[in-house]
């Protein structure tokens, strides 16, 4: 009798335990995640045509659409890659490229890290 009594209170447990697990993995979650950071955005530097490109004070040469798209949430600075020596950006292999006024290449603002917060 007493093994019969433990049999069925073991399989009750596990079938409550197998209940609430399915539960939280179908249950949204109520705890927010963050947005996703957008300079951390890999696409932030693509084009197809240097009219896709502009200068960011604080990403250097990106994508316009990401920069539009993006606009509220970046964190922008008054100086940097956007400054009175910039020149266009270019878009070569499918990513854009920052140059200085006087065309030579802008490595400090071609890929840049986004800005720490």
């Amino acid at each position: 009798m007493i093994r019969l009594l433990f049999a069925l209170a073991l399989a009750t447990a596990c079938t409550r335990h197998e209940a609430s697990e399915r539960q939280s993995e179908t249950a949204p979650s109520s705890v927010a995640r963050p947005a996703l950071d957008p300079g951390s955005d890999p696409s932030r530097f693509e084009c197809k045509s240097a009219a896709d490109c502009r200068n960011s004070c604080a990403y250097g040469a990106v994508s316009s659409h990401w920069y539009e798209k993006n606009r509220t949430r970046l964190r922008e600075c008054k100086d940097g890659c956007a400054n009175q020596v910039a020149g266009t950006p270019r878009c070569e292999d499918g990513n854009c490229v920052a140059y200085r006024g006087d065309g030579t290449l802008w490595p400090e603002c071609t890929r840049r890290p986004p800005p720490e917060r």
